[in-house]
């Protein structure tokens, strides 16, 4: 019963913290923060980092921006894990725009940092934290830090594309156009990138068209049936769906 009481409290706390941060009153937003943070709210650690980043209603200080947000992925807040991975990378937000490179290095020696923040987005990933798991998918697609590893990345993408997020579906489509990952298969490609297409992402229509050039009827049909199946589950006849390409 005290427990339940003590984290009851802190949660009316972190509440009435953020309502006042998002007025503008952040010495008294602070200070909800910190009182929530005795009981180790794992949600007021992270707000205690971000008023030590921006210096809201305390003074700046990086080092103890970095310590609270440590202490809240430490106590398994999935966002906090997300941003400390990235912030370990050292790589800042990651471009949810930017195009896909086709892999092709080896012989990486990852730093301890590299190796400690992918350890926090995969565990913030495990969570399903759709952040995460692209930032996680990013990283290990784009040649960059660490030698790819295609199959982990197909697999994180894929969660946060089955929640709707659109950058993500456009990688995802991207793995299945070009067997990275996953077993080419046009059909999936098409499926995520017309899901993607939709939502105007910038590279999406253009990668479309690709795949409609490459997919025989059968396959366009077939993609268009699960197209029309995510939109409607019980979509069950074969046809047309709200969704143009252009291919020549």
């Amino acid at each position: 019963m005290t427990d339940t009481i003590v984290r009851n409290t802190s949660a009316a706390l972190v509440a009435e913290g953020e309502a006042l941060f998002v007025s503008g009153n952040m010495s008294a937003a602070f200070a909800c923060f910190k009182a929530a943070s005795g009981s180790d709210d794992a949600t007021a650690w992270m707000w205690l980092s971000t008023c030590h980043a921006e210096g809201a209603g305390t003074t700046v200080s990086t080092e103890l921006a970095l310590s609270c947000l440590r202490h809240a992925a430490e106590l398994g807040q999935p966002q906090a894990q997300s941003n400390l991975g990235v912030k370990l990378i050292k790589q800042g937000p990651l471009d949810a725009e930017c195009d896909v490179q086709i892999a092709a290095g080896d012989g990486y020696t990852p730093s301890a940092d590299v190796l400690e923040g992918l350890d926090w987005l995969r565990k913030a990933a495990a969570q399903q934290d759709v952040g995460a798991c692209f930032n996680l998918a990013t990283i290990l697609s784009r040649d960059k830090e660490i030698a790819p590893l295609w199959s982990e990345a197909a697999g994180a993408y894929r969660i946060a594309a089955e929640t709707g997020h659109y950058p993500s579906q456009i990688r995802l489509g991207f793995c299945y156009r070009n067997g990275f990952g996953v077993p080419k298969d046009r059909v999936q490609a098409f499926m995520w990138t017309a899901l993607a297409a939709r939502h105007g992402v910038g590279t999406a229509l253009e990668q479309l068209e690709k795949i409609v050039f490459e997919m025989s009827a059968r396959e366009r049909a077939d993609g268009e049936d699960l197209l029309r199946a995510r939109a409607d589950p019980n979509a069950q006849t074969r046809g047309a769906v709200p969704f143009l390409v252009v291919t020549s």
